[in-house]
């Protein structure tokens, strides 16, 4: 990770969705944080060493973290006093059988409720599985007062790469990055994918989920 990033270092600024982005030679980095606040944590360090900040992206319905546990509450604080920024990671399909209309009536809501939890303004939204129900076409700019990082702008004048499902989509990020062939970028990474080991995808997760399960008896053996 600490390669990559010093590659991206000398060939691009790193800017936040809310800087101008009609520039060229400028680099989004974002985190979507679907399994691992403490993996975060660790990159939101790495990268405050680098002299760099990007944007975190967590979910109010995550299936491994609860952000409204102290613990985990406090890791994003952390992350937040590193310098990063945090933006909302919204799971469409936790609102099944609404209509558009009022599954955006609950990102405000969701957005709101992160805003007061962290104590921070939240200016950015990514999608999570944003195949569900055609979500991708929601190309607008902005939605709800957020950044929509699934924007026409994105889709229509950066690069995008992806490390999905523990490997790099479409391309190696290495090759993209000494190439400069972009002359805007934004690469997404997930941050239970990136562990001091080598070890498969499914391992990484299992990882996160039985460090989870310790950290629950843990606490219920305190109580």
């Amino acid at each position: 990770y600490t390669h990559l990033l010093s590659l991206a270092i000398d060939k691009y600024a790193f800017v936040g969705y809310t800087s101008d982005l009609n520039r060229e030679g400028i680099l989004l980095w974002r985190h979507d944080v679907d399994f691992s606040v403490h993996r975060a944590l660790r990159l939101a360090e790495i990268e405050r060493e680098h002299g760099i900040a990007s944007t975190f992206f967590f979910q109010m319905g995550g299936i491994c973290y609860n952000v409204f546990e102290s613990s985990i509450l406090g890791i994003i604080k952390r992350i937040t006093g590193l310098g990063h920024a945090i933006g909302l990671h919204f799971d469409p399909s936790l609102y099944q059988g609404k209509c558009k209309e009022a599954v955006l009536n609950k990102m405000v809501w969701e957005k709101t409720v992160l805003e007061n939890l962290f104590e921070t303004e939240i200016h950015t939204v990514s999608f999570h599985n944003p195949e569900y129900d055609d979500w991708l076409s929601m190309d607008a700019h902005t939605l709800c007062g957020m950044v929509n990082t699934y924007s026409r702008t994105f889709k229509e004048n950066f690069g995008y790469f992806s490390d999905s499902n523990g490997y790099w989509r479409f391309e190696s990020i290495e090759s993209v990055l000494r190439s400069r062939k972009h002359s805007r970028l934004q690469i997404l990474t997930h941050p239970a994918w990136w562990t001091a080991e080598p070890m498969p995808p499914r391992k990484r997760i299992q990882r996160c989920v039985e460090g989870r399960a310790k950290g629950c008896m843990g606490n219920y053996d305190i109580l």
